[in-house]
């Protein structure tokens, strides 16, 4: 299997929208589903402007995920930082594509001179707790039933990295 990031184009814009809906990623995510169209394109046009980073996952090939960090407002004393966002549809859970993006993108994130990179982790998304933490993230701290999925409350871990 070969894997690839490219930077996201409006042209994929569809197809991740569709990969956002997807049960299994949008049900970490703080979206409530449906995802709109509009709304994957607006956060385009955001990270366009904020001169985010964000690729496409695609093994051999085909779309399966994505990676991403927005970074802080521009000209703040908190502009060093980031936060970051990963997603990969099933199929492709447990096949080290998501070590291999976050290793990809944290290397960006520092060549593009974030020296703090942030991620929220939903408490039962255990798999992308351990993904962070085996890549030097570490928690700061725990938002209390800060996400609800269904009519269950979860907690947050709040993650990040100095780079």
């Amino acid at each position: 299997m070969h894997i690839d990031l490219t930077e996201v184009q409006k042209d994929d814009l569809k197809q991740l929208n569709d990969l956002i809906n997807e049960e299994d990623i949008v049900r970490y995510l703080d979206y409530i589903p449906p995802v709109t169209l509009q709304k994957t394109i607006d956060f385009y046009e955001f990270m366009k402007f904020r001169n985010g980073l964000w690729w496409c996952i695609r093994a051999d090939g085909e779309m399966i995920g994505s990676i991403g960090i927005i970074p802080a407002a521009p000209n703040t004393k908190m502009s060093h930082s980031g936060n970051m966002f990963v997603y990969i549809t099933r199929k492709f859970w447990g096949r080290q594509i998501g070590r291999m993006s976050l290793e990809y993108a944290l290397a960006a994130a520092g060549k593009a001179g974030m020296e703090r990179i942030e991620v929220l982790v939903v408490d039962v998304n255990s798999r992308a707790v351990r993904l962070y933490e085996k890549h030097g993230f570490v928690t700061e701290g725990v938002m209390r039933r800060a996400f609800k999925i269904e009519d269950n409350y979860h907690d947050i871990h709040f993650l990040s990295l100095l780079i």
